[in-house]
């Protein structure tokens, strides 16, 4: 409690007084949300497409780990480790599905029904 005070006062000093702190933004083009989203959209696949392989992985190693398995208690983790692996791949699927149907629907698209061949109203 006793070093806020001066930690505050140095923060101050080096911010308001010293010209050596202060930069300038340079001006540049501005950043738009559709990068935005494709970097949220590439960064997205990016993990999924990780936690897959390391899905794989695991799902191997437990059928390894099931078929070497020479004890009881050898199997049983081996199982257990099966249904982990399985639980967590229908997981992280799932995640993807629900970060394309909120994309979707953030974005319009999802009640997007063009009939205008019919001469229905589009939604």
């Amino acid at each position: 409690m006793k070093y806020i005070l001066p930690c505050l006062m140095i923060i101050s000093i080096l911010l308001n007084v010293s010209p050596a702190f202060a930069t300038v933004i340079p001006p540049g083009r501005a950043i738009t949300l559709d990068e935005v989203d494709g970097l949220i959209r590439l960064i997205a696949r990016f993990l999924i497409v990780i936690s897959i392989v390391i899905a794989i992985i695991a799902f191997v190693l437990s059928g390894i780990s099931y078929m070497m398995g020479g004890t009881f208690t050898d199997v049983k983790k081996a199982q257990a480790m099966f249904k982990n692996t399985l639980w967590g791949t229908t997981i992280i699927l799932a995640i993807g599905v629900i970060i394309n149907t909120i994309a979707a629907i953030v974005s319009r698209e999802f009640f997007y029904c063009d009939l205008r061949i019919l001469g229905v109203c589009v939604w």
